[in-house]
């Protein structure tokens, strides 16, 4: 499994390579800190990448403007906002376009949820 992952902060990549990766241990990580070349791995790869996780905060683009980029490319399922910010106006933005809302609070068990799910649907 390929999984995609936007954050501009390198320790926090690393962390989320670390959950990912004990849920699914062969798991392939992109990880990128510059949000349009994240972007860019998104849209070559779009036909292997089976999940990508984005920040929120970042300096040059939010979260939600990189999702805008590649959402036609994906399943709402296969794409989750990251963000530790729980304002009902970022929750609003992530319903209207289904992705998954993901708290760094309790990220693994939201994570392993994500996962099984999407297992599930490949296996079908």
């Amino acid at each position: 499994m390929k999984v995609l992952a936007i954050d501009d902060s390198k320790l926090a990549l690393s962390q989320v390579e670390r959950l990912i990766k004990d849920i699914i241990p062969n798991v392939e990580m992109l990880k990128f800190q510059d949000p349009k070349a994240g972007i860019e791995i998104a849209k070559k790869q779009f036909s292997e990448i089976k999940f990508i996780l984005v920040d929120y905060n970042m300096d040059t683009m939010n979260g939600i403007e990189v999702i805008d980029e590649i959402i036609s490319l994906y399943k709402a399922n296969q794409i989750g906002l990251l963000t530790a910010n729980t304002q009902s106006s970022i929750k609003e933005e992530v319903q209207k376009r289904g992705i998954h809302f993901l708290s760094k609070e309790g990220l693994k068990e939201q994570l392993l949820t994500i996962f099984n799910n999407i297992a599930l649907k490949d296996s079908k």
